[in-house]
């Protein structure tokens, strides 16, 4: 696709988001730009997020686990404050599908859980290629239902947990949701209640932001876009799919509250206002916040970006409150 019509952004983005994006390019120089395999991709991309997973928030105890899925064990890590049972935050990384892990994410993880005083649960599911839709959505499912039927192993009250993720993480949080639902799966001994979703892909394959955004700074050209999908799926018909295409999905029957985030200057930004007119018209509890001046991923940035650090506050006062 022509990149012609693409919008200049530059006065557009926010001087902290765009201080940001300069040290990004320094750590990690034309990772989207350049022709690299996907195993050189994830290693520029885990040594440039370690920068800034620094300075974190302080939690005091750190578990890792290790889930037992229908495809493989999982590595899963819990993050907590306080040790007695409390509700609980299940985050799911973002990377488009092929890159991300809790280590990538650690920055939003600590700041999830210092702001909601909850433990946070953050899964490393398979990536892509390797792994193909559904194992990424089904061994998410595998750990929730092991914290459904073992929560006083993981101290935490299934009757009180919310999914959060960013990017690929928010379509599978999501997704996630909705197979729990229509699986029946969700009962008195389990219950969502809230989602939060930042910069998700929930189905739009063309779209006005898709046209005018997207760029070497944030790797999300129509071609990498693309790319993304045709590694996560088997083939093209499972675009279709509507725990792909959640936009099709059944969004009416019993969706908990949802907060939504978008960035201003992100080509996903139609997705995100599409799913929250879809939740607001069937009558569903939801919210949505569109930060300006920055560009997708950028809850990453909360280290220079104070947009970001506010965005996920803004997320858990939401959660908080319903």
């Amino acid at each position: 696709m022509s990149i012609f019509n693409k919008l200049r952004i530059s006065h557009l983005i926010d001087p902290q988001e765009k201080q940001a994006l300069s040290k990004q390019e320094e750590l990690s120089p034309g990772l989207y730009s350049q022709n690299l395999s996907i195993e050189d991709i994830r290693k520029v991309y885990e040594n440039e997020r370690q920068y800034w997973n620094q300075n974190l928030p302080l939690v005091k105890y750190i578990e890792e686990k290790s889930i037992k899925t229908r495809y493989n064990n999982v590595k899963v890590h819990l993050f907590s404050n306080i040790k007695e049972k409390s509700p609980a935050i299940i985050f799911i990384h973002g990377g488009g599908f092929i890159l991300g892990s809790t280590n990538t994410h650690r920055s939003i993880i600590h700041r999830l859980c210092n702001l909601s005083g909850y433990k946070v649960i953050s899964i490393d599911y398979s990536l892509a290629p390797e792994a193909k839709f559904p194992q990424q959505l089904e061994e998410c499912m595998d750990v929730i239902l092991d914290i459904k039927n073992n929560s006083t192993k993981w101290n935490i009250d299934p009757k009180q947990i919310s999914f959060c993720g960013d990017s690929a993480g928010a379509a599978l949080s999501l997704g996630l949701f909705l197979k729990l639902r229509d699986e029946n799966i969700l009962d008195e001994r389990l219950n969502i209640k809230s989602l939060l979703l930042a910069y998700g892909t929930y189905g739009l394959r063309d779209s006005m932001t898709r046209r005018l955004y997207g760029n070497e700074l944030d790797g999300l050209t129509e071609e990498e876009l693309d790319k993304y999908f045709k590694l996560y799926l088997n083939d093209q018909e499972e675009a279709k799919n509507p725990y792909i295409d959640l936009l099709s999905a059944d969004l009416k029957n019993k969706i908990p509250p949802t907060y939504i985030v978008g960035a201003e200057l992100d080509p996903l930004l139609d997705d995100s206002r599409a799913l929250y007119t879809i939740l607001k018209s069937n009558g569903i509890n939801c919210e949505i916040e569109i930060a300006n001046g920055v560009l997708h991923a950028f809850w990453q940035h909360s280290l220079m970006v104070d947009k970001a650090e506010k965005s996920i506050k803004m997320a858990i006062e939401f959660l908080k409150n319903i």
